[in-house]
């Protein structure tokens, strides 16, 4: 099964959020996202999470444990189908950066 993904650049990939159980009929995988990720850029990417505030299964904000993501995640949240706050987008770019460093 293939990801709803894009290479902005060759270090910078945009996706929408991954996620288990029902929630993959129109989100990406966690599983198949872990296994592109871990195949591909293993040991050398962050996955920033920006989803507002949702419960998964497992009481976990974000729908998946970042565990699943060998805890490489960072949450950022901006409010759903809206623009984020400028101070949240600084935060974002800044850490962004600092990543890519």
């Amino acid at each position: 099964r293939s990801s709803d993904l894009t290479y902005i650049t060759d270090r910078v990939i945009a996706m929408s959020a991954p996620c288990f159980g029902a929630h993959t009929s129109y989100r990406n995988d966690i599983h198949v996202v872990s296994r592109f990720l871990s195949l591909r850029h293993y040991g050398c990417f962050l996955v920033f999470n920006l989803c507002d505030t949702y419960m998964s299964s497992d009481g976990v904000i974000g729908n998946y444990h970042p565990q699943m993501l060998f805890n490489q995640v960072q949450r950022i949240p901006f409010e759903d189908h809206g623009p984020p706050l400028m101070t949240e987008m600084i935060y974002f770019c800044e850490e962004t950066c600092k990543w890519l460093k």
